[in-house]
């Protein structure tokens, strides 16, 4: 069975270095993108994580080398995709638009905090990952209190099918920025809302110890319509599949029995 140890942050040289993490979305919210790969490709994990509930509809994405990635709209964190804006810009801002248009009178726009349009957010879809497979919180919250399973796959081979794939750190910041009049475009939006977390969530979660990446595209990629919310996709072959300590001995002999007839090379631990 594996070994559920809480991972402290800072201890051992496995995960990321969060300066690096900011660092490479700097450089991408800067459109040095250069650089933003190099960082990732000097300081990459070898391996990346998926916990999964472990229901049917799990073992079957299993089976089949696929994943649930899900619009933005979808996120457990309602903090997630919130803009916190600069109040004085905003309001100057304001009363420029109310001089030439009326409409911008109504109280509602004099708001300090808006959140991503609604079209960008929902035309965006997330999948997220982890560069660690023994945290406890996260067995517990996606993998249904470690009756689930976790799935290893190698960082260079996840999405070899996929085209143009945008696999990125999450970054940890203290605060969430304060966003200015200037930095309202779509590619600075999406990168300062779903590429930078505060390291403690709103309800006390520890974000910073999670050490996510997230796989982002935008629905056209995919050929979603509007009404779906959000889609499988091809990821590479499994490396390792952990099993929760409280995993069902259905769940374990469905993946056993598909890993036998498939002969699969996949090391099962659990």
């Amino acid at each position: 069975m594996i070994s559920l140890v809480y991972n402290a942050v800072g201890e051992g040289d496995l995960a990321m270095n969060n300066d690096i993490r900011n660092e490479i979305i700097d450089c991408s919210i800067e459109e040095n993108t250069r650089r933003a790969k190099e960082l990732i490709e000097q300081n990459k994990p070898m391996f990346l994580y998926k916990y999964r509930v472990g229901n049917d509809y799990d073992i079957d994405a299993l089976k089949q080398n696929k994943i649930w990635i899900s619009r933005a709209t979808e996120m457990d964190d309602e903090e997630e995709g919130k803009l916190y804006i600069n109040k004085e810009e905003f309001a100057q801002a304001l009363e420029i638009m109310e001089e030439n248009d009326p409409k911008f009178r109504n109280s509602k726009y004099r708001k300090t905090i808006e959140k991503v349009p609604l079209e960008v957010k929902k035309s965006t879809l997330i999948c997220s990952f982890s560069e660690i497979c023994d945290n406890e919180d996260m067995w517990n919250k996606y993998a249904n209190q470690k009756r689930g399973f976790c799935i290893e796959y190698k960082f260079d081979e996840l999405f070899r099918e996929e085209k143009n794939p945008l696999l990125y750190p999450v970054a940890y910041i203290d605060e969430k920025p304060i966003f200015g009049i200037k930095d309202c475009n779509k590619k600075k939006m999406v990168f300062l809302t779903l590429y930078k977390k505060t390291k403690i969530g709103c309800n006390g979660e520890q974000w910073l110890e999670q050490k996510e990446w997230r796989y982002a595209c935008f629905e056209k990629n995919l050929n979603l319509s509007d009404k779906e919310k959000g889609c499988l996709i091809s990821v590479s072959k499994p490396t390792k599949i952990y099993f929760g300590k409280n995993s069902s001995d259905y769940l374990k002999m469905q993946i056993k029995k598909w890993v036998s007839e498939e002969k699969q090379d996949i090391e099962l631990i659990g």
